[in-house]
């Protein structure tokens, strides 16, 4: 993310009622595909084992592709 990013995810949050610090839930959970998307996600990243309970899958890069 670089400071565009954070400022449009700011504002997405006033205009949507979240924290974007992504406290309470928001962003713990990322869904690349459901029925209803008229695309899917294509996310590449990598995922880093912080502590025996605490595992993080960093995004590097996100695409939306067709689906078929």
């Amino acid at each position: 993310l670089d400071s565009s990013d954070v400022e449009k995810v700011i504002q997405l949050a006033r205009v949507y009622g979240f924290n974007p610090a992504f406290e309470g839930g928001e962003a713990e959970t990322f869904v690349v595909d459901a029925p209803l998307f008229r695309y899917r996600v294509d996310v590449r990243g990598m995922r880093r084992k912080l502590a025996p309970y605490h595992i993080v899958y960093e995004i590097r890069e996100a695409r939306l592709v067709p689906k078929d």
